[in-house]
């Protein structure tokens, strides 16, 4: 007891207790964070056929028991594309959560769309998985036909795809919008998400929302078939 009580007077004590308490409490705030509710469509994708980085179709049936958080790039963008790949390897780094989702037979997944489909062959796709060391598993990077590519980011996402433009010697430009999409494995477009801090965050956990809601309506749906 009188060990405890030289102890309390110690201003290093109630240094340590403090900061004890202030780790336990971001610890707990993050393991109770709310999860928030399953955003409206916005947008819907009708049916679709692009080729992934192996050469395989890739179909609006691949999106079945998904949820894809996607984005659009180029390989040969000089700036903004390299970030954004970097920023969404950073969502790959946080999908260990969704673990305990895994044995309804379903994932939450990357998704990036090449806005120049005509120079990212499957080839180029190969080796940009290669170099930013992108987990199969979880990516998928899309090509195609042109139209079909363009059908899909601005007649299915809403949102943009320029042509292809010289702006210095071999140094060339698309339009395209910065942002993640979310997508759902109806091919409802749940949301557009910035790529900052609390828009990786906010993607991160509307999907893993949106893919728990759907196992829920799943089991339910095979529920009332058993009765």
């Amino acid at each position: 007891m009188d060990f405890l009580k030289k102890l309390s007077r110690n201003p290093w004590f109630w240094g340590v207790v403090a900061m004890i308490a202030m780790d336990s409490l971001f610890r707990f705030t993050n393991f109770t964070k709310a999860i928030p509710d399953v955003p409206e469509a916005v947008a819907h994708i009708d049916r679709f056929e692009l080729i992934d980085q192996n050469g395989e179709p890739f179909t609006q049936a691949d999106l079945a028991g998904k949820v894809h958080i996607v984005g659009f790039f180029f390989t040969s963008c000089p700036s903004a594309c390299p970030a954004l790949m970097g920023r969404m390897k950073e969502l790959e780094e946080k999908m260990t959560v969704q673990e305990p989702y895994e044995k309804y037979g379903t994932d939450l997944k990357l998704m990036a769309i090449s806005v120049d489909p005509e120079t990212d062959t499957p080839e180029v796709l190969r080796e940009t998985m290669t170099k930013y060391q992108l987990d199969p598993a979880r990516w998928t990077l899309l090509t195609g036909d042109k139209e079909a590519v363009h059908t899909l980011v601005q007649g299915g996402f809403k949102t943009a795809m320029g042509d292809r433009t010289e702006v210095s010697p071999d140094v060339y430009d698309i339009a395209h919008t910065g942002k993640l999409a979310m997508l759902d494995e109806a091919g409802a477009v749940r949301g557009y998400y910035s790529t900052d801090d609390d828009g990786l965050d906010e993607a991160f956990w509307l999907g893993v929302r949106t893919l728990r809601q759907h196992r829920i309506d799943k089991a339910r749906a095979e529920g009332a078939g058993c009765n």
